[in-house]
């Protein structure tokens, strides 16, 4: 039996929206983490290209199962349907919650110095802000120098690292 007496209660961490731009927003969790989510359009002609791929993924699995393939091919098959339909699930969203978060923002200096910097980005967006707060997307530069500062006791300090969270393969439906 059970003790329940020695299980805790774990709770997630609380967020609030703290940045609203025109297309969309950046959250911050108790523990200092900053997620950002943005609005985009739908790629029409590729949503529908993959669903003609699906399509003729069902109609093979259909023609497996009247031929009586083995357990390995429909198998196979289903897990070629389900991984294309979360593809398609994916790419047809209109809110996107970045694949990006911004760690070490676990005090008020910090989190201060974060919000002076995405004052300071060149538009109104979602993207804009976070470069300026300093992610840097793989097609751009990675300057360091700009993310840094000195603390009063003179140290060096990167007071935030941008992470990137997401699957490699869902990585070119952002």
């Amino acid at each position: 039996m059970l003790n329940l007496e020695n299980i805790s209660t774990e709770k997630f961490p609380a967020k609030k929206e703290f940045l609203i731009c025109s297309n969309w927003s950046f959250t911050i969790s108790e523990n200092g983490i900053v997620r950002f989510t943005y609005a985009k359009k739908p790629n029409k002609e590729l949503i529908r290209s993959e669903n003609a791929n699906l399509h003729e993924l069902n109609k093979e699995l259909k023609c497996a199962i009247k031929s009586k393939a083995d357990m390995y091919e429909l198998r196979s098959i289903r897990s070629k349907i389900a991984s294309k339909e979360k593809f398609i699930e994916v790419i047809s969203r209109e809110m996107v919650p970045a694949q990006y978060e911004c760690r070490g923002l676990d005090n008020e200096v910090a989190f201060k110095m974060f919000q002076e910097l995405a004052k300071k980005a060149k538009s109104n967006n979602v993207r804009s802000v976070a470069y300026a707060t300093g992610l840097r997307f793989e097609e751009e530069e990675c300057p360091n120098e700009d993310i840094e500062f000195n603390d009063p006791d003179g140290m060096l300090i990167t007071y935030r690292e941008w992470h990137y969270t997401g699957k490699k393969s869902l990585r070119e439906a952002e």
